[in-house]
């Protein structure tokens, strides 16, 4: 089962400031995470937010995340944590874990360490900032990404600190499920990601366009008249980004 990566980086104060614009890394994913993705920025033009989207394409179920890549976009991580449960599963991780230190001795540099999950979802609660880079299989990931993120189609997930990439935020949609049958059908919920770039841009201190958006989205959601089917309705995402840019424009006359 693949995971869904959608993030959002974004680097702090002026430094990432161009001709009055925030640099963004955008990060789609797979799944439908191109289509929300594509949402998102529907939302930021009609809101006239000064940010610019620099996309790159990594995707786990095609394989696109080759050794270069995934090196430019760790920067100056230097912990890897292995997440197993070797004392229910000894066969299946002891041989992950035999090839994560294999792999780590191409690395001399980034310190390899492992902790059982179990530890692991207690050390998150207790001192997240301890980790930079966790590496684990699938079902382990889902139990992280549950325990950090939360929901799924309305809840934004939002990380900032040490334990991000060169001590950026970091931000995307909770799951880690690409929701592939939704695909090209255009019945994803938006409302995750929208709730989510808002954190991002009130870290961006762009207060105005975190509330104008988040506003919108609640409003929409709170009239009732377009939902998406996970939210019991039968409106597309189209229709919900719609209503959503019609709110922004409605408070602009208001």
């Amino acid at each position: 089962m693949a995971a869904l990566r959608l993030m959002v980086q974004a680097g702090q104060g002026e430094a990432v400031k161009s001709e009055g614009a925030f640099h963004v890394t955008m990060i789609p994913g797979d799944g439908v995470g191109p289509e929300l993705m594509h949402s998102l920025k529907e939302v930021f033009k009609a809101a006239d937010v000064p940010v610019e989207f620099d996309e790159y394409h990594l995707s786990e179920v095609q394989n696109m995340a080759s050794p270069e890549k995934l090196d430019e976009r760790t920067g100056e991580s230097r912990r890897c944590t292995y997440v197993p449960s070797i004392q229910s599963r000894k066969l299946g991780d002891g041989l992950f874990l035999q090839c994560c230190k294999e792999v780590a001795e191409l690395y001399p540099r980034i310190q390899f360490e492992t902790m059982i999950i179990d530890n692991c979802c207690m050390q998150l609660v207790q001192n997240p900032y301890q980790f930079d880079v966790l590496v684990m299989p699938n079902l382990y990931g889902n139990i992280i990404d549950n325990l950090a993120a939360g929901g799924w189609s309305v809840e934004p997930a939002w990380s900032r600190g040490r334990v991000t990439v060169r001590r950026t935020p970091c931000l995307r949609q909770a799951p880690r499920h690409p929701f592939a049958q939704a695909v090209g059908r255009n019945i994803a919920n938006p409302t995750a990601m929208l709730l989510t770039a808002t954190n991002m841009l009130r870290h961006l201190n762009l207060e105005h366009h975190s509330n104008l958006i988040s506003d919108a989205v609640k409003r929409v959601i709170k009239q009732g008249k377009v939902r998406t089917r996970d939210m019991g309705g039968y409106s597309t995402t189209t229709d919900f980004i719609k209503a959503v840019i019609d709110n922004l424009h409605a408070r602009h006359i208001n």
